[in-house]
C-alpha cells in the first residue's frame, strides 16, 4: 500500500479542519480590499503633492516677476533721479 504524501484526516479538508475551511477566500478578499485602498491612498497622494508642485512653481514664478517688476521701477526711479541731479547740475 502506497504511502500518501500529504495524508488527510477525516474531518478536514487538505490538512486544514473544515471549520476554518471556508477563511482562505475571506483572507484573499481582505487583502484585495485592502490593496485597493492603499492604492487609492498613494493615488490621492500623488494628485496631492502634484498640485503643491504646481502652486509651489506659480509662487515661485510671481515672486520672480515681482522682483523684476520692483527691479525695473527701481531703475527707472534712479534713472529719472540721476536726469535730476544732471539737470541742476546743469542750471548750476
Amino acid at each position: 500500500m502506497p504511502m500518501e504524501r500529504f495524508p488527510v484526516r477525516p474531518g478536514t479538508h487538505a490538512g486544514v479542519p473544515l471549520r476554518h475551511a471556508g477563511q482562505h477566500g475571506a483572507v484573499l478578499i481582505v487583502g484585495l480590499i485592502m490593496l485597493a485602498v492603499m492604492t487609492l491612498l498613494v493615488i490621492s497622494m500623488l494628485r496631492t503633492s502634484i498640485l503643491e508642485l504646481r502652486i509651489g512653481g506659480a509662487n515661485e514664478l510671481q515672486r520672480e516677476r515681482l522682483a523684476e517688476l520692483l527691479g525695473a521701477v527701481f531703475d527707472d526711479a534712479t534713472l529719472a533721479q540721476f536726469e535730476q541731479i544732471r539737470e541742476l547740475e546743469r542750471v548750476l
